[in-house]
């Protein structure tokens, strides 16, 4: 009975563990310049939109991930029309052609 009660605990524990995440701190100038919107969110397919003062106005970003994380960053408040992706932690002082762009990110 013993061995059968350890093993719900260890189902019990791992089903509380916590999910993988992200963080991602947003820009509206290069070089991470001017005051950031910060983002710490489960990787759970969410679409988050921007605030609308940076929307269409980000310039910068710095995203740090756990394993097995992708972030899928748009030009739509609704997540649709991938400007790109990222897999891995990336700081980024120049976004290039989606400089003023970005609308809205998820992650999984």
């Amino acid at each position: 009975m013993r061995f059968f009660e350890y093993l719900s605990v260890l189902a019990l524990a791992a089903g509380t563990a916590n999910a993988a995440a992200a963080r991602i701190a947003i820009y509206p100038d290069e070089n991470f310049a001017g005051t950031p919107q910060q983002f710490t969110t489960e990787a759970d397919g969410k679409c988050w939109p921007v605030a609308p003062a940076y929307n269409n106005r980000i310039s910068s970003f710095r995203v740090t991930l756990d394993p097995n994380v992708w972030c899928f960053f748009y030009d739509s408040t609704t997540c649709t029309n991938e400007l790109f992706s990222v897999s891995t932690n990336w700081n980024n002082p120049k976004l290039g052609g989606a400089n003023d762009k970005i609308s809205s990110f998820k992650c999984q």
